[in-house]
């Protein structure tokens, strides 16, 4: 503002301008910008810093040995003396009289760690002088740019995906929407659109929840009606949707449609579920819905209380949901969830492979023999008829069980291992 600042007294100051900028997954920032800075070339120095915007740069009359009063922070910085660098070289200093600048231009790399798309970084151009005269010299900045350059890591953009609608009645229901956001890019936006599926206009709602899931719930709908509805997330001023899904209010007056009881798993395979849960006599068909835990729904039907889930990945643990159709639109709410591991084909023939008893037929004693890299944690006798006969201690490789006193017959060792559960047969003579 044309005004003369003049640094008096004789005491030792450090001053820091400070400022914010985004400077997202950037490899690298320059910096450029005019200085009129003067000073004794021993004890005045101007510094720049670029460092996490969690840094702090407190103004100073302390100034410690390294002549900038922030010797905590020393990465990332650019520094010269202010010697020589205004044409005032006599005191008192004063601006109006500094009439010469230089053009200083410094690259730095991201200061952040692990930078996202909506990292920060703190701009800081720190100024010290040492109170040796009566004024201590003064410094001006202008013509400040800051750039970026690089791409950086590649940061994942969020998606969303539409659920099934829940809660549905004659005139009300919930929508329900997951979001992936691996990079933890800021959303700004989240909700539905959502119309009468025939001759509707569609009409947004705002979402709401916390972590990755969010809601919408829609009143003073018409009974047996359908609607169509989409989920949408905004983030750096882009809208995402996902799919178009449907539903349909219950009919004025309708018996509710009770949410499944006992889903259970009843086999489970390498690559399939079996599942089953109790019947319903008012219940047309069941919707099924699963997912890798955290992962993408998959859906199926069945026209009984039972059904077998194939395709799957081994070793996966899975959410599996079921649903009621009592007809027309009225559908239950979804079941609580239970979550089921697909068994490692892998695994299992390893453990088959590397366990093994001999002598069989045995009569006084059996040894079991584990092989590999397993660890054995429980090995216990069983009868045919599931009966627990006998719990031993593993301590030595081979295991020696007495089977003395046992009757002639089929026996069954199951040996638990930190790698999974193998059952090994034996005959007694």
């Amino acid at each position: 503002n044309n005004s003369t600042p003049e640094y008096d007294g004789t005491s030792v100051s450090a001053v820091a301008a400070l400022k914010l900028f985004t400077v997202g997954t950037a490899d690298s920032i320059t910096i450029s910008f005019d200085i009129m800075v003067d000073g004794e070339g021993s004890f005045d120095y101007f510094k720049l810093f670029l460092a996490p915007s969690s840094q702090q740069f407190p103004a100073t009359t302390s100034v410690t040995s390294d002549h900038f009063g922030y010797n905590s922070f020393s990465t990332n910085a650019y520094n010269f003396y202010a010697n020589g660098y205004g044409t005032q070289s006599s005191y008192p200093y004063v601006l109006n009289k500094l009439t010469a600048s230089i053009h200083v231009t410094a690259t730095m790399p991201n200061p952040n760690t692990s930078p996202n798309a909506n990292s920060t970084a703190l701009l800081a151009l720190t100024w010290k002088n040492d109170g040796s005269v009566t004024y201590n010299p003064p410094a001006t900045i202008t013509n400040l740019s800051v750039t970026a350059s690089g791409s950086g890591p590649v940061v994942t953009n969020p998606t969303v995906a539409t659920n099934a609608a829940t809660s549905v009645a004659q005139t009300t229901a919930t929508l329900n929407a997951t979001i992936t956001n691996p990079d933890n890019v800021t959303i700004s936006a989240k909700g539905f659109e959502w119309k009468a599926t025939t001759g509707g206009t569609y009409t947004q709602v705002t979402g709401t929840g916390t972590g990755n899931t969010f809601t919408a719930n829609l009143t003073n709908l018409t009974p047996n009606t359908s609607y169509t509805y989409k989920a949408f997330i905004t983030y750096n001023g882009t809208t995402v949707y996902g799919s178009q899904m449907t539903f349909t209010t219950l009919q004025q007056g309708a018996d509710p449609c009770d949410v499944p009881t006992g889903l259970h798993s009843t086999n489970v395979e390498n690559e399939a579920i079996s599942i089953a849960w109790d019947a319903a006599a008012n219940v047309n068909s069941w919707n099924i819905q699963y997912r890798p835990v955290g992962g993408t729904l998959s859906s199926a039907t069945s026209n009984t209380n039972s059904y077998t889930i194939t395709g799957l990945t081994g070793h996966t643990n899975y959410e599996i949901q079921v649903q009621a159709n009592c007809g027309d639109g009225n559908v239950s709410d979804w079941s609580a969830p239970i979550t089921v591991q697909t068994t490692n084909v892998g695994i299992e023939n390893y453990l088959a492979n590397n366990v093994t008893l001999f002598p069989n037929p045995a009569r006084e004693y059996v040894d079991v023999r584990v092989d590999g890299d397993v660890n054995v944690t429980a090995m216990e006798v069983f009868d045919v008829y599931g009966k627990l006969l006998n719990t031993m201690t593993v301590t030595e490789n081979p295991t020696r069980i007495n089977v003395s006193g046992l009757a002639d017959g089929m026996y069954f060792v199951r040996v638990t291992t930190d790698r999974g559960v193998v059952t090994k047969t034996f005959v007694k003579r």
